[in-house]
């Protein structure tokens, strides 16, 4: 049987990918009911982005449907309760714990079992972890300065300074630190810093912009003003660009592999807890200003 989810809320990619996770896992026992059996059934990610086929350029999805074969089609075009509250509720109180994950979201494993990446991503992240012995040892942290600071002041306003105050503390027990970021001034101020430790992935599009990208600021008052204007920025690294879809999972999938995590609450730091071995980053990761 396959369930093809469709998801119509225009937010950032890893916010999409945690709506579809979170919108699955609440249909689940529906889904289940309609099923001969769990194995049998197949997920179909569908999006607002690129007519459907957004997920395609991440995970290997078999979209032809056999002769017969049972179909279920869901649909959502809002952030669901359960995202909101508690998940990303506690994530952005500075603390999620793996009972939150197993509670209010209780199939998450299962979903995530049915989804394949595709080879190209999978290979791009899983040569990285181990050409760079990425794991128990290795810090990693998602620096997130410029549009958080302005789309979601709620969170905080934090700087560079403000991670370095926390990996100054901490990076003696690491072997190296991954850095995840479309900032590459902050990623060569990591290096300048920790010269030995830092690694990064350095074919990356989207490295363009800057801590004080004046581009973004005005984009971001644009969209206070007069609603989403993201797909008409300059700049490679959009939703509309299906290298950003693949180089934010890799990302994502190599600091779920690290022994601890830094961020701030967004999407791209809750992924990486929720694709961690056993949800284990639940207990080992720190947010900037807690």
């Amino acid at each position: 049987m396959k369930v093809i989810y469709y998801n119509g809320a225009d937010n950032g990619i890893c916010g999409h990918f945690a709506v579809s996770l979170s919108n699955l896992c609440v249909g689940w026992e529906n889904i289940l009911k309609e099923a001969d059996t769990e194995d049998d059934v197949e997920i179909i990610l569908n999006s607002c982005y690129f007519d459907g086929h957004a997920f395609d350029y991440v995970f290997e999805q078999n979209r032809k449907i056999r002769e017969q074969q049972k179909v279920i089609t869901l649909e959502e075009t809002h952030r669901s309760p359960i995202l909101l509250q508690p998940i990303y509720i506690h994530f952005a109180q500075r603390k999620i714990h793996r009972n939150d994950v197993f509670e209010q979201l209780p199939h998450l494993k299962t979903i995530l079992s049915k989804l394949s990446f595709q080879d190209e991503v999978e290979n791009d992240f899983s040569s990285f972890i181990e050409n760079n012995k990425i794991g128990k040892n290795s810090l990693g942290v998602h620096i997130r300065i410029t549009d958080m600071n302005h789309v979601h002041p709620e969170h905080g306003v934090h700087h560079f300074d403000d991670y370095v105050k926390i990996i100054d503390q901490i990076h003696h027990s690491y072997d190296n630190i991954f850095v995840a970021s479309d900032n590459i001034e902050s990623i060569q101020k990591m290096k300048d810093l920790y010269p030995d430790k830092v690694v990064y992935f350095d074919d990356t599009v989207h490295v363009e912009s800057t801590e004080t990208a004046n581009h973004l600021i005005k984009v971001v008052q644009q969209w206070k003003q007069h609603g989403d204007p993201w797909n008409q920025r300059s700049s490679p690294w959009t939703r509309e660009d299906p290298r950003a879809w693949q180089e934010i999972f890799r990302e994502v999938m190599v600091l779920s592999r690290c022994g601890f995590l830094l961020g701030r609450s967004s999407s791209v730091s809750l992924c990486a807890i929720l694709f961690s071995d056993d949800f284990n980053l639940c207990s080992k990761y720190r947010l900037v200003g807690s």
